[in-house]
């Protein structure tokens, strides 16, 4: 019977210390958020990103003037490892797809603004948009170029290589 008893007891301890757990996990959440809101996240999924605003990366410059392209933002920082090989990935993709494709790049620890604008939490971030600005997909860390390429052909783009 004392054992029933101290196993009901240990019982009910674990679940009031993961109530309580899970109520700070909230508000540690909340707490790195600044758009959420009444507990709810207001992601920029739904927004129009104006690409146009974003920078080039250095050296880069728009080869295409006329229609909306579909877009690939990076949000990286010029010193993070996986941001550099990332900036490998996408110079590829300017050569190869570069009249198809707008692909910017944005450090964020030069521009935190944007960053928090973006709502990213872990560079590199990538984000795809379609010819509208509307955002299709988000993918955080590295990612290869065929990763992308098929991404984009799941999102029912499909680019051809100029090379």
């Amino acid at each position: 019977m004392k054992k029933a008893v101290s196993k009901k007891l240990w019982t009910i301890g674990l679940l009031i210390l993961a109530v309580i757990a899970l109520v700070e996990f909230q508000k540690f959440m909340k707490a790195r958020c600044a758009t959420c809101t009444d507990g709810r996240c207001a992601s920029p999924a739904w927004k129009i990103i104006d690409a146009q605003q974003l920078p080039l990366p250095d050296g880069a410059t728009s080869v295409h003037q006329g229609a909306p392209l579909p877009r690939l933002i990076d949000f990286g920082a010029g010193k993070c490892v996986n941001c550099k090989m990332m900036n490998v990935v996408l110079d590829e993709l300017r050569a190869e797809y570069g009249e198809q494709i707008d692909i910017r790049f944005v450090d964020v620890w030069e521009n935190e603004e944007a960053g928090k604008t973006y709502s990213i939490k872990l560079i590199p971030t990538q984000i795809f948009l379609d010819a509208g600005g509307k955002e299709l997909f988000r993918h955080e860390g590295f990612i290869s170029k065929e990763d992308i390429l098929k991404k984009w052909a799941e999102l029912g783009i499909n680019f051809i290589s100029n090379e």
